[in-house]
């Protein structure tokens, strides 16, 4: 994520962010729980409504590694091939894993620039 980027896309606005943020990663165990699911079920149309809301969320949040890996779920379960959306998923949850692990690592000094 580049803080410093989504921090000027909200104007400046620390805590508006901070509140997009802290909804983000209170959705996100119920969006990979959905997607978990609908990869495990093989159903591509679910697989690509969940991709295309979490690309959507993180590009939001100028996530762009978290926000490239659920493109590439989303393409994939678009073009009906289901046969490698695990390895999507996969990388996703790393991407996930490594998002919260780098805001949750931020102190009250560095949210605020």
């Amino acid at each position: 994520m580049d803080y410093a980027k989504a921090l000027s896309e909200f104007g400046g606005d620390a805590e508006t962010l901070w509140e997009v943020i802290d909804v983000f990663k209170a959705d996100l165990p119920d969006q990979l729980a959905d997607m978990r699911a609908s990869v495990s079920a093989r159903d591509a149309e679910a697989t690509r409504r969940a991709a295309h809301k979490l690309r959507g969320a993180a590009s939001n949040l100028t996530a762009v590694s978290l926000s490239e890996a659920a493109a590439a779920l989303e393409e994939r379960a678009a073009s009906g091939i289901i046969d490698e959306m695990d390895t999507n998923l996969a990388l996703i949850e790393r991407r996930i894993r490594d998002l919260v692990d780098f805001l949750d690592g931020m102190s009250p000094t560095d949210r605020r620039r």
